[in-house]
């Protein structure tokens, strides 16, 4: 995906970080947000129409957790970031 990664390590970072938006002319994201938008790799274009039908499962996945939960969770959202676990707490 030809993306760089710049890690924050120091227990600073936690203030510095936010501050930035942008560097030398390069926008600073953090990849841990949900709604990131990350450059498609080109096998993921190729995944993207599997992804549809699993869309449509997620959302009824979505919709069973607001109701199981509900008021104990403020919001139930999908996300692209997560690869290699089913769900992220925060």
């Amino acid at each position: 995906r030809d993306i760089e990664v710049l890690y924050w390590v120091d227990p600073l970072d936690v203030f510095v970080a936010p501050m930035l938006n942008e560097y030398e002319g390069k926008q600073l994201k953090n990849i841990s947000d949900a709604d990131i938008d990350l450059p498609e790799a080109a096998e993921d274009a190729d995944a993207e129409s599997e992804s549809k039908l699993e869309d449509k499962a997620f959302n009824l996945l979505v919709s069973r957790a607001v109701k199981l939960l509900g008021e104990k969770v403020t919001e139930v959202r999908a996300s692209k970031v997560l690869k290699d676990s089913p769900i992220r707490l925060v």
